[in-house]
C-alpha cells in the first residue's frame, strides 16, 4: 500500500468529496429548520436523514478506522483528499455540537465517526497553527498557487477561518475538559 495507486486516490478522493457535500447539505438543511419529528414531512428530507445516519456515518467510520489500523493515512489522506477531510472534520463537529433533537440521538455515530477520523489524520488538525511544520500538511505539500487551484470550496475549508473558527483549538478543549 506504500505505492499509494493513483486510482485508489482518485476514487477516495471522489467519495470523499461527496461524503463531505452531503454532510454540509445536511447540516444546511438542519440549519434551515427542515428536519421535524412530525408526519408531513418530506419524503427526501426523511431520506437524506436515513441515509446520513444509517449509511454515511457507518461507511466513514469503518474506512477511517481501517486507514488508522492500517496506518495508511500518510499515504492516502494527502492534497485534495486532505482537503475532503478537513471538509468533512467540519461538518461532523457542526453536527456534533447542534443543538437539534435530531442530532442528540445521532451523537454516539458522529462522536464514533469523528475518534476514527482522528486515528486515521496525519495532520494535527485541531491546531491548524501547527500544520506548517507538518510533512503531510497540504500547507506544505502544495504551494500558494497550487492551493488556490484545488478547488475556491476547499481552499475556503483550510485557509480561512471558516475551518479554524468552527474547530476549537485543543487547549481550548482540555481546558473546558478539566472543568
Amino acid at each position: 500500500m506504500k505505492t499509494g495507486l493513483e486510482s485508489v486516490k482518485m476514487a477516495l478522493r471522489a467519495f470523499l468529496d461527496n461524503a463531505a457535500e452531503d454532510l454540509e447539505k445536511t447540516m444546511e438543511n438542519l440549519k434551515q429548520g427542515q428536519f421535524t419529528h412530525s408526519r408531513n414531512q418530506p419524503k427526501g428530507v426523511t431520506q437524506i436523514i436515513n441515509y446520513t445516519t444509517v449509511a454515511l456515518l457507518p461507511v466513514l467510520s469503518s474506512l477511517f478506522e481501517h486507514i488508522g489500523q492500517h496506518q495508511f493515512g500518510e499515504d492516502l489522506i494527502l492534497e485534495d483528499v486532505q482537503v475532503s477531510c478537513y471538509r468533512i472534520l467540519s461538518s461532523l463537529y457542526a453536527l456534533g455540537t447542534s443543538k437539534s433533537i435530531y442530532v442528540e440521538r445521532q451523537r454516539s455515530a458522529l462522536g464514533e465517526c469523528l475518534a476514527a477520523f482522528s486515528g486515521a489524520f496525519p495532520v494535527a488538525f485541531l491546531e491548524t497553527h501547527l500544520n506548517k511544520h507538518n510533512i503531510y500538511s497540504i500547507y506544505n505539500t502544495k504551494n500558494a498557487r497550487d492551493r488556490a487551484g484545488i478547488s475556491r470550496i476547499s481552499c475556503d475549508v483550510y485557509e480561512n477561518t471558516n475551518f479554524t473558527m468552527n474547530v476549537s483549538f485543543l487547549s481550548k478543549c482540555i481546558f473546558a475538559y478539566s472543568l
